[in-house]
């Protein structure tokens, strides 16, 4: 009797621990998927070259998330991070030269958000690089969240300028 029992058990024990670990994998898939963004007009700033740009951008922190799903190691992560990194600040760089070129009234606020963020990856970057933090889901919300809001809200600000100059 106590064979039958502990062979029940076992079977119990390993039935739990796949359905566990599908469960978890089921999870991180779907958290993932929400973590990526799709590129829609209502993103646009109406300056094909910044939205361009931003298009780029997502798509970076889109794979981002796909390196993670299919398990890409530390090394692809960080080179990717670190892409990303020197990216948003070519793209920054351009805006900036936009606002000072055409006397964006919020320049210094658009710019220390800016700053701020970029702090803030780089920071990221190196403890990935370093091995004390992995790539997370958390991190890539941030990333997508903080871009999104970034181009939907503080980059349309200067949209209408940039069209007046005959910016498109």
């Amino acid at each position: 009797m106590w064979h039958c029992d502990a062979a029940m058990v076992w079977y119990l024990v390993i039935h739990w621990y796949v359905r566990e670990k599908i469960q978890a994998l089921f999870l991180k898939r779907m958290d993932l998927h929400m973590a990526m963004v799709q590129w829609n007009e209502e993103m646009s700033v109406g300056v094909a070259e910044l939205d361009g740009h931003h298009k780029k951008l997502l798509s970076m922190i889109n794979g981002l998330a796909v390196a993670i799903g299919h398990g890409k190691g530390k090394d692809h992560v960080s080179h990717s991070v670190s892409e990303l990194v020197d990216y948003t600040e070519y793209h920054f760089n351009l805006e900036h030269e936009y606002f000072h070129q055409f006397g964006f009234v919020e320049t210094e606020a658009h710019i220390k958000e800016h700053t701020a963020f970029v702090k803030k990856i780089k920071e990221t970057s190196e403890k990935i690089k370093s091995g004390k933090v992995l790539l997370s889901i958390n991190i890539l919300y941030f990333l997508k969240d903080w871009l999104v809001n970034h181009i939907m809200v503080v980059d349309k600000k200067y949209a209408q300028l940039l069209k007046n100059k005959g910016i498109s």
